[in-house]
Order: C-alpha cells, then structure tokens, then sequence
C-alpha cells in the first residue's frame, strides 16, 4: 500500500516506462489517482479476494489452519515464523542457485 506520490517516484526511480512510444514519461501523482479512482469497486474487491486466496494458500504450506490467518502473520506463533522463514531461505536456495 504506497501513496501516488510514493509510486510514482518509485516508477521513475526503476524507470519503469509505462507508455508505448518509449518517450520515458511517468506518470504522475495525480495520474495515478486518476486512473486508480476509475477502476470499478467489484474489480478491486475481486483482486483483493485473489490475493487473500493466494496468502492462504501460501501460510498452508506452513501447516496452518487458514481460517486462523491474519494478515499481519499474529496467528502464528514465534516457533512457526521462524521455520517459515527457515523453509523459504531453503527454498530460494534451490530454486534459484
């Protein structure tokens, strides 16, 4: 969750060109805002359902019920945080080295 102002910096930053002729033109701000408050509420509410699925999918690799997830990761106990970290440093480790 970033601010326009927060984005737009960031895409300038990586220079992440968003148009299609390659003028390297950012958008701004109040571009941003634009184009957010444009999206339709049942869209934002779908993506945010999607991602909800796919963070419950991910904790139950860890062995956790999902109805007890939360997103701040408070339903899990110091023991299983630190082995969830543990798993995912062994899993960037063979999947990319």
């Amino acid at each position: 969750m970033r601010s326009s102002v927060d984005l737009s910096a960031e895409l300038s930053n990586m220079q992440y060109d968003m148009v299609l002729d390659e003028s390297e033109r950012y958008p701004s701000p109040s571009e941003l805002h634009n184009i957010f408050t444009q999206i339709p509420a049942e869209w934002m509410e779908e993506a945010l359902q999607r991602l909800d699925d796919l963070s419950k999918n991910e904790f139950s690799k860890f062995g956790e019920h999902p109805d007890t997830f939360v997103s701040d990761g408070s339903a899990l106990s110091g023991d299983i945080l630190v082995e969830r970290v543990v798993l995912t440093k062994i899993r960037l480790i063979r999947d990319y080295f």
